[in-house]
């Protein structure tokens, strides 16, 4: 079976479209959550959680263990041949 590179593509695009909306749905949900519960619904790593928090512009407490998620209007725009937020899925 050959494997289309086009296919890879669109499911990155279709995964980071699906995390977006539920950073989006979190913001709205949750006044504060802690960074082990984001990192098990996202199924990320430590610096892709730091990540999506610093662009999203919420506040981790001292200790590392709380974010304080808010909804602050930015959202991601993903175009179909940028890749700027999709290197972080590989």
């Amino acid at each position: 079976m050959i494997f289309d590179f086009s296919i890879l593509i669109c499911l990155k695009l279709i995964l980071a479209r699906v995390t977006i909306q539920n950073v989006e749905l979190i913001e709205l949900a949750y006044k504060s959550i802690s960074f082990d519960d984001l990192q098990k619904l996202f199924g990320l790593n430590t610096n892709m959680i730091q990540q999506i928090c610093n662009d999203r512009s919420w506040q981790i407490d001292s200790g590392g263990v709380y974010v304080l998620p808010k909804r602050n209007g930015s959202i991601f725009i993903l175009k179909p041949r940028c890749f700027f937020y999709l290197n972080s899925f590989r």
